[in-house]
């Protein structure tokens, strides 16, 4: 029985204060239509993903698929803001073989250069309380998905990756 090779992935998870000076996880919500896969059906829509998610290309690095997929799922001009931000993406967790996933603190009106790909089914916010209520996607229908837009359902990996985030953003001292 031939091993079954796992993609490599990177992710990036913004974190913002919102006006109440609290901290919220950005998500991206799987779409219906994967736009990369001729218009298939995505799996499990409906469901969170850290901001922006995809796999490492043969021959590419990790920050190369990472500014790669920035670029794709968030646009230009946000690639731009995270290239010359003062503070780069920060690694949270990660097996450099199969999957890293990394953070970044970004002022809230930077999300308004944020133009999501057509497979996107839009943006959520995630306090920091709210962590413990998010639900393992792979308890999920695959072709079903999420249908309660109320329900956050996220792969175990990016749980994790979501708590570490703002626990360690809410370390950090306001400037």
């Amino acid at each position: 029985m031939a091993e079954i090779k796992k993609r490599k992935s990177v992710g990036l998870l913004l974190v913002i204060r919102n006006s109440e000076g609290e901290l919220e996880a950005v998500l991206q919500r799987r779409g219906r239509y994967n736009h990369e896969k001729d218009w298939g059906r995505e799996s499990r829509p409906g469901g969170c993903q850290v901001t922006i998610h995809g796999g490492v290309e043969d021959g590419e690095t990790t920050m190369e698929a990472l500014f790669r997929e920035i670029k794709e799922e968030l646009g230009k001009e946000f690639l731009n803001l995270v290239i010359f931000w003062e503070e780069p993406p920060r690694l949270l967790e990660g097996d450099s073989d199969v999957s890293m996933t990394y953070a970044m603190f970004v002022p809230k009106t930077a999300l308004s250069l944020i133009r999501l790909g057509p497979s996107s089914g839009g943006i959520d916010f995630l306090k920091i309380g709210d962590v413990k209520n998010i639900k393992n996607i792979l308890d999920f229908d695959k072709v079903i998905g999420i249908t309660d837009y109320n329900t956050v359902a996220m792969f175990p990996d990016e749980i994790k990756a979501v708590e570490m985030a703002l626990n360690f953003f809410e370390g950090v001292k306001r400037v």
